[in-house]
């Protein structure tokens, strides 16, 4: 879908379009963290959606984040995945091969 695009912001947590960007819904504020590094969709299942929380481009002040959190239903429910006491994570690559093998750039 051409149409849908998601957006995470540093400290405003994640939005989603589902009409080119014309208008945009919130769909993580029930997390504990609205502060946003990277966001990777599965693109060969693209209902997956990784997001990696800490402001991913500080500068003078830093959003700290909470860890990596995943949903598979295209952004309804997360779950917390792991690396909670990282204060960003700025990049996540999907394996080509295995989508159960997972990388992210964490500081």
């Amino acid at each position: 879908n051409t149409d849908r695009i998601f957006a995470g912001t540093a400290s405003g947590g994640v939005w989603m379009s589902e009409n080119g960007g014309i208008s945009w819904d919130p769909i993580f504020d029930d997390q504990p963290v609205l502060s946003i590094g990277s966001i990777k969709i599965n693109q060969k299942n693209p209902s997956e959606i990784w997001v990696g929380t800490g402001e991913g481009n500080p500068r003078n002040s830093l959003n700290t984040g909470a860890g990596i959190y995943k949903s598979i239903d295209g952004g309804k429910t997360w779950s917390c995945m792991g690396l909670e006491k990282t204060k960003t994570i700025h990049r996540i690559i999907i394996h080509r091969d295995d989508p159960n093998t997972v990388f992210a750039g964490a500081m």
